[in-house]
Parts: structure tokens; sequence; C-alpha cells
């Protein structure tokens, strides 16, 4: 979708249904026909029309940070695509959520654990 539209490259996932309608006998995202014309992009509408995406819990790892990816990065082509930051192809999902920031590092709480042991000991 986002390669052969210009104006759904500057979307996130979730903001698909807002500008798009899902055809479900081709199995694809369509533009909306009716709706307030959207400034500079011809032929394009937006509603109010509000999507669902389904909640994914953490210990299912790969689902939980493709989730995270797709609402966080702009027109996503691919899933390989969503696994590529700054041209680096990461191995995992989480990997490229690490890279773009959407996760919290967990060192602090490792250096100042490694610090407690230490003061406890002296």
């Amino acid at each position: 979708m986002c390669e052969s539209d210009p104006f759904a490259a500057t979307l996130m996932y979730v903001e698909m249904p807002k500008y798009y309608t899902w055809n479900q006998s081709t199995k694809k995202f369509q533009r909306r026909k009716q709706g307030t014309p959207v400034p500079d992009w011809p032929q394009v509408f937006s509603t109010d029309a509000l999507g669902r995406m389904y909640t994914v819990h953490p210990r299912n790892d790969e689902c939980f940070y493709l989730r995270l990816l797709l609402v966080n990065v702009r027109g996503p082509k691919s899933f390989a695509h969503l696994k590529t930051v700054n041209g680096h192809q990461c191995q995992t999902y989480r990997e490229a959520c690490q890279l773009l920031g959407l996760l919290e590092n967990d060192s602090h709480w490792d250096l100042t654990l490694a610090d407690s042991v230490v003061s406890s000991n002296a």
C-alpha cells in the first residue's frame, strides 16, 4: 500500500481507517470516496472512522514488538521495512524497537543492583 500510494506512505498504520476502507473481497485497503477533502491531496478524503487494533501481551514477544512498530513507524512498506533502522536490517522486531528508542534500557537497574551488592558486602 505505502509503496504504490504516496499519501499512505505519510501515515501510521493506526491512521489508515480515517482515509481508507478495507475491501474484503480484494483483501486490500482502498481510498475513501466520501468525506472531508484533505488539503493538498486530491482524491483523498477523511472521516471520523475509528479502526481496531488488538492488544498484545508483552510475553508474546515478536507480535508485541511488531505492534509497537506499527503504531510508531510511518509508511511501513513491508515486514522487512519495519525491521530496517537507519539502513541496518535487524534480526527481530525487538531489536528494531530497541534501535528506534522505543524500549527502556534496563542497564541502569543492572548497575544499581550491582552497586547494592558491592555496598552490602563492604
